[in-house]
């Protein structure tokens, strides 16, 4: 028995060998004839996101945006990067009462330039949930930072004393593409 043992370990170590060995062979034969002329380079891929306040608290019933609750977020990317990146900024949710889960709980993006304010996007919460995301912008980013300011508030035309006592959290995030490279082994 002690015999048949260690016949099966010798034979298990020569096999992994063999293979180890084959493989070594085949990718350094691989890697010196056919790849001798690559070359890489990479490129600085630095993202700057100053994220805003966190949005709690009690939510306003208003007929528009003006006097509503506000975060500012800045997001480009660093000096010096030329890759073409989008972001995409989004609504995190930490809780949301299911009273103000409705298309009369609204929110809207605009873009700052100084003291002037451009919508860039708007929407609602319409069936939003608690851990959820909701898409607000996806846009491409420059080395000029940009900055967005997002307003939250009840839209006192579409919904009325049913959202007393209602709770919303949730912060501003934000995510960019992947960057990945092809390798030109010709």
């Amino acid at each position: 028995m002690r015999k048949e043992i260690t016949i099966a370990i010798s034979v298990v170590v020569l096999i992994i060998a063999i293979i180890a060995g084959t493989t070594y062979s085949f990718f350094s034969s691989v890697a010196t004839s056919n790849n001798s002329n690559v070359t890489a380079t990479a490129e600085k891929y630095e993202i700057i996101y100053t994220g805003g306040t966190a949005i709690d608290g009690d939510v306003k019933m208003l007929s528009s945006h003006v006097g509503a609750d506000s975060t500012t977020v800045s997001i480009g990317l660093a000096n010096g990067v030329n890759v073409s990146v989008n972001a995409t900024l989004f609504i995190s949710i930490t809780e949301i009462s299911s009273e103000l889960a409705v298309s009369g709980f609204k929110w809207e993006v605009y873009r700052l330039n100084g003291a002037n304010e451009t919508l860039v996007n708007s929407g609602t919460f319409q069936g939003a949930t608690n851990g959820g995301e909701i898409n607000i912008l996806t846009t491409s980013l420059s080395t000029t930072q940009t900055s967005y300011k997002i307003y939250f508030w009840a839209d006192g035309n579409a919904i009325g004393n049913e959202i007393s006592g209602s709770n919303f959290s949730g912060y501003i995030g934000a995510r960019t593409d992947a960057i990945t490279g092809i390798v030109d082994n010709s």
